[in-house]
């Protein structure tokens, strides 16, 4: 009867574990008796969520190493230089308007609020896995 009795306040403790913590329990019965033993089981959602940021960023990282790779300009003289065995005279520097300096700085505002959002959200995200 002993071994029932601590089975049932083993069930008891495991099952307020559950409620409270959020915890899983898994149970088993040892072969010798009627002993009954609990084994917490870590809760894995925070670590996959670390995963999938994980992963996000190195996809972010890669696609921005291909779209630098895939421009078919030359960013400076050296560049160029290089590409063509031949001597640069002369460059012509970039001539932006004030309209062109507000598309860019309207460019970079969206860029920083994307960025922020994404970070908001994965906050949000794993502020929910831990309360749930």
């Amino acid at each position: 009867m002993t071994g029932f009795r601590q089975a049932a306040r083993l069930a008891l403790h495991g099952m307020a574990l559950q409620r409270d913590l959020g915890l899983r329990v898994a149970w088993g019965v040892c072969l010798s008796g009627w002993t009954a033993v609990a084994v917490l089981i870590a809760d894995r959602r925070p670590a996959a969520l670390g995963i999938v940021l994980l992963t996000g960023i190195m996809l972010g990282l890669l696609s921005a190493l291909i779209a630098s790779r895939a421009r078919r300009g030359f960013a400076t003289a050296g560049q160029l230089e290089r590409a063509f065995a031949l001597p640069v005279i002369g460059t012509i520097g970039p001539i932006l308007s004030t309209a062109d300096h507000l598309r860019a700085a309207a460019r970079r505002r969206r860029f920083f609020a994307g960025v922020l959002g994404l970070i908001c959200v994965y906050g949000l995200a794993v502020a929910l896995c831990w309360l749930a």
